[in-house]
Order: C-alpha cells, then sequence, then structure tokens
C-alpha cells in the first residue's frame, strides 16, 4: 500500500533527536531528524506522532543507477500494535509500506520505492541527494528509546532497522547485493524508536488500577455518610 504525507497538524514537540548515518561502502550520508509530536493526524489527539525527517546529504551509491534513499526499515525493540495512520513522504514514490522485509507492524515499519523488476510497474525516485521527506505513525503515548547501532550483520541490517537504495539490473560499482534481489548499499545507526507504553486511551496504565480504587473509596464515603444522617 502507497500512502503520501500531506499536510501535518500543528503538534508540540515532546522528543527530538538527531543523527547522521554513513553507507559504509559508498560513503555516502543522510541525516535523520526524529520527532516525537502530541496528538495524531487523524484526529486522536491523546496519542503520539512518530517523525523521520530524512535529509539525503550525498546519498546515491552510483547515480544514473540507484535511485537514492528509497527504502528504510525500522524495528522496534517490542511490540506496537495499536500503530496506524503510517504516512510516507511527498517526494519520490509511489512508496510501498510494509511490503517486503517481514519486519512490518507490530514489530516494526517499512517504506519502499522498488524499480520495475520487483514491482512489475514503472519505478521512481526515493529521497535524493539535497532532497528532504518525512516518515511517520502514530501510536499510544510511549517513552523514546534511543537504540545504538552498530552491532550489524554482515549484510549491514541492525536490530534497530536500516536504510538502502534499490536497483534495477545485477550489480553496481559501489553497492552489493543484499538478502533481496535489487536491494543494495544497506547500512544504519542509532535511531529512536517507539518504547514502553505510558498511556493506553486516555489513561495512564499506572493510573487505572489507582483510579479504579478511588472511585470505589469515595462511593463507599458517600454511602456511610448517607447511612449517618438518617
Amino acid at each position: 500500500m502507497s500512502v503520501s504525507l500531506g499536510t501535518i497538524p500543528r503538534a508540540s514537540s515532546l522528543q527530538s533527536h538527531v543523527f547522521l548515518w554513513t553507507d559504509p561502502q559508498s560513503g555516502g550520508q543522510v541525516e535523520i531528524t526524529e520527532r516525537v509530536l502530541n496528538g495524531c493526524g487523524d484526529g486522536h489527539r491523546d496519542e503520539q506522532i512518530f517523525q523521520y525527517e530524512v535529509r539525503n546529504i550525498d546519498y546515491d551509491p552510483d547515480p544514473g543507477i540507484t535511485n537514492g534513499f528509497s527504502g528504510f526499515q525500522i524495528i522496534f525493540p517490542g511490540t506496537v500494535p495499536e500503530l496506524h495512520h503510517q504516512l510516507a513522504p511527498s517526494i519520490g514514490g509511489p512508496w510501498q509500506q510494509n511490503a517486503f522485509s517481514g519486519r512490518s507492524p507490530p514489530i516494526g515499519a517499512e517504506w519502499d520505492v522498488p524499480p520495475p523488476s520487483v514491482t512489475g510497474a514503472p519505478g521512481t525516485f526515493g529521497i535524493m541527494p539535497g532532497q528532504s521527506g518525512i516518515f511517520s505513525f502514530c501510536t499510544f503515548q510511549r517513552t523514546d528509546l534511543i537504540v545504538n547501532d552498530p552491532p550489524q550483520n554482515s549484510q549491514g541490517q541492525g536490530p534497530n532497522g536500516w536504510a538502502h537504495t534499490w536497483v534495477d539490473i545485477i550489480s553496481t560499482n559501489n553497492c552489493v547485493e543484499t538478502f533481496i534481489d535489487g536491494q543494495r548499499c544497506l547500512f544504519n545507526g542509532p535511531i529512536s524508536v517507539p518504547g514502553n507504553l505510558i498511556v493506553s486511551g486516555s489513561v495512564p496504565e499506572f493510573e487505572g488500577p489507582l483510579v479504579l480504587l478511588m472511585s470505589v473509596g469515595f462511593a463507599f464515603l458517600i454511602i456511610i455518610q448517607r447511612r449517618r444522617f438518617r
């Protein structure tokens, strides 16, 4: 499924972090600014937006062959079953969501712009050098957890996710083939991801039992007072 990011509602920022990722094969770099914002664009004000703005500094391993920053995978340390309203950048595309790696909600979120050899349809570009694009999704209120990578495995995948480019040929000068045909130059770095649940719906988890106990207590006191004045 492909969804483009439209107008993001004004929201106050709860957290913000900036990360620099470098592809060890080509030397290309991208800057990722992660923001946690109050409220979700679907109208749920008690939820959060996890937003990732990717600024492509100079990542395009083989210009004219690769299509820039065209694959982005985030993996969570635990499940996030309420994840929804996942949006892709308005630049580049068409972006496909949660279609290739198998690390899709509730354990992760994925965005890709694959080539025609993979989709059978015309492919375009991802986020090219000098461009920026925003990826996002909504959750209940959760902690903002920084996950530090490396470690990576031999294919460049880290426990918090990865980024890559796509190509439509067998080999390129600056990229090696990865675990899915067409994906090249996987790399990663530290990033912030949804952590522990703070609020479920509108009542904090740790306050739920306390609220119930207080309600029962107040009801009991009212009954006693009424009996006393009869």
